[in-house]
């Protein structure tokens, strides 16, 4: 207290301050963040380090769905040069290179949720037959928590196209400077893997790569600290 009392006497006599907000000073911005995982777990005041990381999880697939529903298909009207160029050599590697993504936690939490989000937005397209695997257990869990009805269980390939296109573009992003042109690469991709998907759902998949996920990368980036923190107090309980 009387180091709170010094700061504001300094602030109001010295550095021209009208008023002081004690709770800006008192606030914690950890604390703040880590009561965030501990709400979204029914108030669990004994939470492990992988509650933490179930509870980030789950906000971070609300937060991509703010991204993915406001998002419109708007493939370019007017086409860039890009586009007439065939797949070269160089994004033959970089597709090759990308057919076995090395993903992180997030990403592929990401992943999950948009591959659940593009097969119930192209449904009517898509045709599965019975022998085509759903995703494994572990992922179609966490689909069904975050879900809410909006999203479906994806399939096996529709899951692994979103993980190799994403590795694409965290790797060669200058090889997709527009929605068409990304298109052509996924469009690759299936073929390389035996996938078969639809034209809607590249055009969904090329403008929430380019777009959403790009998005959801940097606000990701702004938490990162505060989450590892987080981990670290959590572990600290175990």
């Amino acid at each position: 207290m009387q180091g709170l009392a010094s700061i504001c006497a300094h602030l109001l006599t010295h550095a021209g301050f009208q008023y002081v907000l004690l709770r800006e000073l008192q606030s914690d911005r950890i604390e703040g963040e880590f009561s965030v995982y501990r709400q979204s777990t029914g108030a669990n005041a004994f939470m492990t380090s992988g509650d933490v990381l179930t509870a980030c999880k789950k906000r971070l697939a609300r937060h991509a769905a703010s991204y993915l529903e406001a998002m419109e298909v708007t493939v370019e009207t007017t086409p860039h040069t890009c586009v007439a160029n065939a797949i070269d050599a160089e994004d033959a590697a970089f597709i090759e290179d990308c057919t076995e993504p090395s993903l992180s936690i997030h990403e592929e939490s990401s992943a999950a949720y948009v591959a659940g989000w593009l097969e119930m937005k192209c449904a009517e397209q898509l045709n599965f037959n019975e022998e085509d695997e759903q995703v494994p257990t572990e992922i179609s869990a966490f689909i069904k928590e975050v879900s809410r009805g909006s999203l479906k269980i994806p399939h096996q390939t529709t899951f692994d196209l979103v993980r190799c296109g994403l590795a694409f573009v965290t790797k060669a992003r200058h090889r997709a400077c527009c929605s068409r042109r990304l298109m052509k690469v996924l469009q690759v991709m299936e073929d390389y893997k035996n996938l078969n998907t639809c034209d809607k759902l590249r055009k969904h998949l090329a403008n929430v790569l380019l777009s959403g996920l790009h998005n959801l990368e940097r606000d990701q980036q702004k938490n990162a600290v505060l989450l590892q923190t987080s981990i670290k107090k959590a572990r600290l309980s175990d």
